[in-house]
């Protein structure tokens, strides 16, 4: 019930967000819930009232309750309802993001913070007890902001700072303790009734509650699980002193962002996440801070800590705090491996979808040495196809035998033709029945290309496994049969259909009123005249009708009332399979559900430049990659066409079902999307981003804007078109975009850091730059507002680098004196100094990067870009085509994939010559030398197709 009473706050909330402007936040200080938790009443009353007599309405207990006089009421009785939050632990689930991530490297000056779907969770539960309050000169400076203190707050340890002793354990009376198997994290897992009744230095979490209360007593008992760590009183003392306990109330604020342009959100979508930051860094100064230093990050629980106990006199001068989440990451001096070296360097790293440069000129450099021209020559023909995305993997021919064959997957690093065979498309088929058809030999090589067969056999797989799509595939082509062939034996029969009967009977039957009036006429029996029976329906005879009877039915059955059916407006089709059937056709033209190692065939395609090759050290492969693709429609076609093969009931020859269906969806991407000139958008261009960043920003912004030519020719950006359809993430380090555009297209891409995903920093020098402080405005900022500096302020007086905690009073305390600056009355911030002002302030630079494409170079010819269609035969029409930029500098006039020669014989084999152009690949501001590269393990395509 909390889970479900969460979820359908979340909803409403979300509802009722203000509309957000794209490249705004709205920072609130505290989200604080209705109702906090505990046990409440409702009191219902009705009273109806009448000319005579008056009826009142409500819930009380009769059966206990002694009779009452008349006149006089039952006591109410109360419906009760709890109200319940975390307090020992919270669901990972609500966990939105938080930085460092696991195992990060990152500078000791940052401080981690933790992000919340859950916008309540920092104070669904009060600091303290209201039983007993501490003094008024403690909590009156605060509660004059408006500001709620949280419950939780978010620290920073050393590893030895949790590290127990063998006395300590048995001081502390820690359950099953064992002093040779320490956890990691420094924290001991125990139930709640353990930590209440056994532990015998802990948070006196007992204060505060009501007497008589039998909450107690249910805690003692409680099975639940709880985390608990064991730091020194004096380290707790130090980190939240108990006169200045309420200042951990300003690392806490809510942000209100727009989840567009993120992996996987909906489109104008506005979250509210909560954040807590911690106000203690890792080392700054001293050993720890000249060498990476692990640090261990604990969400603690900080109720009644108000309380103590702070006595160094009790059993032990350690105490036991709840840790409700952790984890670890390395703390460093600055060195150049920080957050902006590893954004440089993806954009040195940037290149198409194919093997790293270096490892393809090794191919051809490595038989130098070789005096054989027919190995020199082999050498340069691999490595032309290595150039073009293909990989080498193992076959098993049809008879047995064990061979390699050239394989790659839909992404490849140049534009294709609209068929391989582009001198005669007639010769590429329009369907295929095993995926042979698709089978190309090169005959330099000696080697088969497998990619299409591989791609028609992965789609019928894939149909037959989607339990959903292939019976609707498969009663959508048992209707479409029985009403062609129902109305194939009335065409040939000569008969009415009955609908058409039924429909003119009424004419019928009167004028055979008249015509019969007064007329007799004897009984007799209709006997069918001979050959009035048909025989098969794909006799040549009958084959070509037959063909046309299914394309009306067809036809029919994929309209919405009077119009082809589109996914991207209002209504149903006519017939409810071909809903399902069009969707799974876009699906994959969207490439969801193709499998990972069918998109990238070879981890190298992800890999960044690698350390000199040598054949007795292995090629490592980083993660930092930046990959650009083209998509080719025929590898997506040919998937199509098996899928499409299943559940066939006609004849084996001519599958005219499957080539209508093709048809039916090429007029739905030839037909404008309602109310607008715009088609139905369809990936044509992409790019792979791994690295360490999408693990560090899950919610990593990637904004995508295209060309507009004003007058004079002059190229600006248009605002209006985001050529963006696609953003997910593949793994925790990878993202994949698509594009319903090529790279001529494109003004910018920009992967930005999300208002909620952004690095809080000590307020100390960094990389040589003193620390300043922000101006913020509420009103009448400035045009040249980052250009103002603050007033020289004693920064010292805010962080102490020993401790390694910041000094919050003193620090809100400098900014109540700096930020009410006047520029014109009233002051241009009017907003109070709250935790929303301080995590502003302690927000590091926002970095993004920004990649252009180039111009320049040649247009392709018209077979190469059109309007996306199925391939359903040679007369399978498209747009004309639109110019490609290719890379500055590049001499090449023909960069692209080229035809394949169609070689005369009986097998029809296809042999495919090679160019040794580059692809185009966008280019990055600023643009830096190459760096050295990092392993990436990914899967290989399976050794068998």
């Amino acid at each position: 019930h909390f889970e479900r009473a969460r979820k359908v706050r979340n909803e409403a909330n979300a509802l009722s967000l203000p509309h957000l402007e794209d490249g705004h936040m709205k920072l609130y200080n505290h989200h604080t819930p209705v109702l906090p938790e505990g046990t409440y009443g409702i009191e219902a009353k009705q009273v109806i009232e009448t000319a005579n007599e008056e009826l009142r309405v409500y819930n009380y207990d009769s059966l206990h309750s002694a009779p009452l006089p008349p006149g006089e009421d039952f006591p109410m009785a109360l419906q009760k309802f709890t109200v319940v939050a975390p307090r020992f632990q919270i669901d990972p689930k609500v966990i939105d993001s938080y930085y460092p991530p696991d195992g990060f490297v990152e500078e000791g000056r940052i401080l981690p913070h933790i992000v919340f779907k859950d916008p309540y969770l920092p104070w669904e539960r009060s600091l303290f007890q209201p039983r007993f309050f501490p003094a008024a000169s403690v909590i009156d400076p605060f509660f004059r902001l408006k500001t709620r203190p949280p419950w939780m707050a978010l620290v920073v340890f050393d590893p030895e700072e949790l590290k127990l002793t063998k006395a300590d354990g048995d001081a502390l009376r820690i359950p099953a303790f064992n002093a040779n198997e320490l956890p990691s994290s420094g924290a001991y897992p125990m139930t709640v009734g353990d930590y209440l009744t056994k532990v015998t230095s802990r948070v006196p979490l007992e204060e505060g509650l009501p007497w008589g209360s039998t909450v107690w007593a249910h805690l003692q008992a409680s099975p639940d699980p709880a985390t608990i760590i064991f730091p020194k009183k004096d380290l707790v003392q130090t980190i939240f002193p108990q006169e200045q306990l309420l200042e951990s109330m300003f690392m806490a604020h809510v942000r209100q962002v727009s989840t567009t342009d993120m992996s996987d959100a909906a489109t104008d979508d506005s979250r509210l996440y909560s954040i807590c930051v911690s106000h203690r860094s890792g080392p700054t100064i001293g050993p720890g801070s000249t060498k990476p230093t692990t640090q261990i990050v604990h969400l603690v629980s900080v109720e009644n800590i108000i309380y103590g106990p702070y006595d160094l006199s009790n059993a032990s001068d350690r105490m036991g705090m709840i840790s409700l989440f952790s984890w670890n990451y390395t703390s460093t001096p600055p060195l150049p491996s920080n957050f902006t070296a590893i954004m440089k360097n993806l954009a040195d790293q940037k290149q198409m979808l194919r093997p790293p440069n270096p490892i393809l000129n090794e191919v051809v450099t490595s038989v130098n040495d070789q005096t054989s021209s027919a190995i020199k020559a082999s050498a340069r023909i691999l490595h032309e196809r290595l150039s073009l995305g293909y990989s080498i993997s193992r076959w098993r021919t049809s008879t047995g035998e064990e061979t390699a064959a050239f394989m790659r997957g839909p992404l490849v690093p140049l534009p294709t033709l609209r068929t391989p065979t582009a001198k005669t498309p007639s010769d590429w088929p329009a369907t295929s029945n095993t995926g042979k058809d698709y089978q190309i030999l090169d005959r330099d090589l000696g080697l088969m290309d497998m990619t299409y067969p591989a791609a028609w056999q992965l789609g019928k797989m894939m149909a037959m496994l989607d339990a959903v799509f292939f019976q609707a595939l498969l009663r959508f082509r048992s209707a479409m049969h029985k009403t062609a062939t129902s109305e194939l034996r009335l065409a040939l029969s000569g008969l009415t259909a009955a609908a058409n009967v039924i429909n003119r009977a009424p004419k019928t039957m009167t004028k055979v009123g008249v015509l019969t009036e007064g007329l007799k006429s004897p009984a007799r029996n209709v006997v069918a005249t001979k050959g009035s029976r048909t025989g098969t329906f794909d006799h040549p005879k009958t084959l070509a009708l037959s063909q046309s009877l299914s394309g009306s039915a067809i036809d029919r059955s994929v309209r919405s009332g009077e119009q082809v059916f589109s996914d991207l407006q209002l209504g149903n089709a006519n017939n409810a399979d071909w809903e399902i059937i069009h969707k799974w056709i876009s699906d994959k033209l969207f490439l969801s559900g193709i499998p990972a190692h069918y998109l990238l065939t070879d981890p190298s395609h992800l890999a960044s430049t690698p350390t000199p090759f040598s054949p007795k050290k292995p090629i490592r492969l980083p993660p930092e990659a930046l990959r650009f693709f083209h998509i080719d429609d025929v590898w997506l076609d040919c998937l199509i066409d098996g899928a499409l093969s299943v559940a066939n009931h006609s004849s084996a020859e001519t599958d005219t079902v499957r080539l209508k269906i093709k048809e039916a969806y090429n007029t739905f991407l030839r037909m404008p999307v309602e109310g607008t000139t715009l088609k139905p958008p369809i990936p044509r261009y992409g790019f792979f981003l791994r690295s360490a960043l999408v693990r560090a920003i899950p919610d990593l912004r990637v904004i995508i804007t295209c060309k507009k030519v004003e007058e004079n020719n002059v190229v600006t950006e248009d605002p209006n078109l985001t050529p963006l359809i696609r953003l997910t993430r593949m793994d925790d380090h990878t993202i994949l975009a698509l594009l319903d555009c090529l790279p001529e297209d494109i003004y910018k891409i920009m992967l930005v850091q999300p208002p909620h995903q952004q690095r809080f920093t000590a307020p100390i020098a960094a990389d040589g730059v003193p620390y300043t402080l922000k101006r913020l405005y509420t009103r009448g900022a400035p045009a040249n507002w980052p250009s103002f500096h603050m007033p020289p302020l004693e920064v010292a007086e805010w962080y102490d680098p020993a401790t390694r905690v910041m000094k919050i009073p003193k620090f809100v305390e400098s900014l109540k004196s700096a930020l009410p600056f006047r520029t014109t009355a009233p002051p241009a911030v009017e907003a109070d100094i709250g935790s929303a002002v301080v995590a502003l302030e302690l927000n590091d630079r926002n970095y993004q990067l920004e990649v252009k494409p180039t111009s320049g170079g040649s247009s392709p010819p018209a077979t190469i870009r059109g309007d996306r269609q199925l391939w359903a035969g040679s007369t399978t029409t498209s747009a004309a085509p639109q110019p490609m930029a290719l890379e500055a500098g590049d001499s090449s006039s023909q960069q692209r994939m080229r035809p394949f020669d169609l070689v005369k014989s009986t097998r029809k084999d296809l042999l495919m010559t090679r160019d040794n152009a580059q692809s185009p690949v966008p280019t990055t501001v600023p643009n830096e030398s190459t760096k050295p590269p990092k392993p990436l393990p990914l899967l290989a395509p399976s050794s068998s197709r």
